[in-house]
């Protein structure tokens, strides 16, 4: 009988190591919520990016507006040091992005030089949305 609960236990023992740790998230930093715009030779693009702080499937919320190439599949996003990380709907990172210089700086999966400055504030302070 005693072995019996031994096994019981150790097995048990292992089911809780396979399972992955639950997490609760804390909330999105609110200085990155928003809208991002894309910026590229001394101008903003028509690319927006909105940060929300609503989570879903572990990342938060993350919509693209008029973007191309990658940024056009961004779905999510995860803050990540001072910067952010955008994720595609798979859940691959798309690009991580670091303060730099006042904008937020990284590079694509090409290589190519991605910036983005914070869309223009609105009157009360919240950035315009991207619906």
């Amino acid at each position: 009988m005693a072995s019996r609960w031994m096994m019981s236990a150790f097995v048990m023992t292992l089911l809780m190591m396979a399972l992955p740790e639950a997490r609760a998230q804390s909330p999105a930093p609110a200085h990155l919520l928003g809208t991002w715009r894309q910026a590229g030779d001394g101008q903003e693009t028509a690319c927006r990016v909105e940060l929300e702080g609503v989570s879903r499937a572990g990342l938060f919320a993350a919509r693209a507006a008029r973007c191309h190439g990658p940024l056009a599949t961004v779905r999510g996003w995860a803050p990540d040091r001072n910067g952010f990380v955008l994720f595609d709907g798979a859940g691959r990172p798309v690009v991580s992005l670091t303060p730099a210089r006042g904008l937020m700086a990284g590079r694509l999966a090409d290589g190519s030089l991605l910036v983005m400055r914070r869309s223009d504030l609105g009157k009360n302070g919240a950035t315009k949305s991207l619906r």
